[in-house]
């Protein structure tokens, strides 16, 4: 999609925003197996997409939203952008509002490839 939107089924008459962080997190595993200029433009358009969001309004809205941590941990560990900041930034505002965290935030470390 132009504006970075990532849509795994274009026939879906509405958007699914909350479903775009799977779809990044999935962009981002496939990037690690197979580093790709064209898949890097996707990942860090819909990056930009999702940063552009009201994050703490979508997590009150859907847990979906906190994979958005694991999303920044795989743009780090990809090598495409440094997260570390937003990722703590993001994580404290997990927990204030869902009072939690991502199931993968801890696992990411031990997936080997």
């Amino acid at each position: 999609m132009p504006d970075g939107f990532i849509s795994r089924d274009l026939t879906i008459s509405l958007r699914s925003e909350k479903y775009m962080i799977i779809n990044l997190k999935d962009l981002l595993t496939l990037y690690r197996v197979h580093p790709d200029e064209q898949l890097e433009s996707v990942i860090l358009r819909g990056a930009q997409y999702v940063r552009a969001q009201d994050l703490a309004k979508a997590l009150r809205k859907s847990a979906y939203f906190l994979e958005w941590a694991d999303v920044l941990r795989l743009l780090q560990v990809c090598k495409l952008q440094e997260t570390d900041v937003e990722r703590g930034a993001f994580l404290n505002l997990c927990r204030s509002i869902r009072d939690g965290e991502p199931l993968d935030a801890y696992s990411l470390q031990d997936v080997r490839y």
